[in-house]
């Protein structure tokens, strides 16, 4: 691009928002009579809020020069997006674009999505009906450089767009695990607090089969932690099975691990035993009996599970001491944060499970697997017994009290947790 083909020409910049840099201050530079940029959400650098699907709505047609750099590889629907980028060309006008290829890692600013080759960019402008003028490799990473010019008589194919197919990027890559091998764990730990030195002594005797990494944040938001550990963790072990949260307060068995390594493909996230270290110590395992409320499992449940040690399918479970397959995080809803909470969830584990289900994963708890919760001693399961046998959680009942039809919600209830289990309420 020089002063011959930009001066006194309109400039229109589709993903203009400031990231890591900007073709901006050069372009108007070379004198263009105007120069809008847009982005779909605003920032540095963005003059109208827009999104590239939806350009010709937004900013009208007859641009000289469209410009769209590092772009296309974040928008979710490429096809409508390339087609507005043509449209709003004026006819004799130029396309400029640059993306990425496959090779570049995965970045999203939020989502990352796809990789074009030469050989796409040339499919997309024939089916664009546009005229390619430079089609070059980026030298210096994967990507491509592409210019191209709008006929005066446009005639795009978007047919034949349709049956371009693109290198799909997944910000954690699929694997299958091999049936019968123990998994792959990574422990992960959200460290908001001092480390105890009981904690410290617990982690160091445990035996640690497969283990092939572990990750830390240190003094985070929980959400911000819980996210940066996960990419942590794919960036350390990128052959993963599970990644086990383990917080700092908590006091597992010896052989937790061990035993977390031998769940099932269809075990998507597995919560252990375990008390809030508040009084009366209620149980951090909950049913959805009014969704989308969580209520807590009773002592009664709690008891029965317990003394029959296995999996056992519910809602949702806390984050302390909890076993999550990577089926969950490459195959997780691209549009659904994973750990910020959204109304009415309070807390990043509640959401995550209330989001989990929703996406078909599963929920269990592991009633083989009790840990302790740090106060000032651990407090366990017989230490929760005690207490509940006078604090007995109501909200179950309340519930069922709350329920249109109280026989199609035990009858529901039943399926899930065993008839058995539903007398008790």
């Amino acid at each position: 691009m020089n002063a011959d083909n930009v001066a006194d020409k309109t400039i229109l910049e589709v993903g203009s928002g400031y990231v890591n840099g900007s073709v901006r201050p050069y372009i108007e530079g070379l004198g263009p009579s105007t120069y809008v940029g847009v982005d779909a959400s605003d920032g540095p650098g963005v003059d109208v809020v827009a999104e590239c699907e939806h350009l010709s709505d937004q900013v009208g047609g007859q641009w000289d020069i469209v410009i769209t750099t590092e772009m296309l590889e974040h928008v979710r629907d490429w096809r409508s997006c390339v087609t507005e980028l043509a449209s709003v060309v004026a006819p004799g006008g130029l396309l400029v674009v640059t993306t990425r290829s496959p090779g570049f890692d995965w970045h999203g600013y939020p989502e990352d999505h796809w990789r074009y080759e030469p050989v796409d960019m040339r499919e997309i402008s024939t089916a664009l009906g546009l005229t390619i003028t430079v089609l070059e490799d980026d030298p210096e990473a994967p990507g491509v450089f592409m210019v191209a010019r709008k006929p005066m008589m446009w005639q795009p194919n978007l047919d034949a767009l349709d049956l371009i197919t693109l290198h799909k990027m997944t910000r954690y890559p699929r694997k299958e695990r091999v049936p019968g091998e123990p998994a792959k764990q990574v422990v992960a730990f959200p460290l908001y607090k001092n480390l105890p030195t009981q904690w410290f002594s617990n982690w160091l005797a445990m035996k640690k089969t497969h283990v092939i990494g572990t990750v830390t944040t240190e003094a985070m938001y929980l959400p911000q932690a819980m996210e940066l550990i996960v990419q942590r963790a794919f960036e350390i072990a990128p052959d993963l099975d599970q990644i086990i949260v383990m917080e700092h307060d908590m006091i597992p068995p010896l052989d937790g691990l061990d035993r977390m390594a031998m769940y099932g493909p269809e075990h998507d996230i597995v919560g252990t035993v375990y008390t809030g270290h508040e009084y009366p110590f209620h149980y951090m395992a909950w049913m959805q009996v009014d969704p989308p409320r969580f209520s807590p499992l009773t002592r009664s449940i709690m008891k029965e599970w317990v003394d029959n040690p296995g999996l056992y399918r519910l809602d949702g479970v806390a984050m302390g001491f909890t076993a999550i397959s990577r089926r969950v995080f490459t195959e997780w809803p691209e549009d659904v944060p994973m750990w910020v909470p959204t109304p009415p969830m309070v807390g990043h584990d509640l959401h995550f499970c209330n989001e989990a289900k929703k996406a078909g994963f599963s929920t269990w708890l592991d009633s083989g697997i009790g840990s302790g919760h740090l106060t000032l001693v651990p407090i366990g399961h017989e230490d929760a017994q005690e207490a509940l046998a006078e604090h007995e959680p109501e909200t179950w009942e309340q519930a069922l009290a709350r329920a249109d039809d109280p026989t199609v919600l035990k009858e529901t209830l039943a399926q899930r947790i065993g008839p058995d289990m539903v007398k008790v309420l």
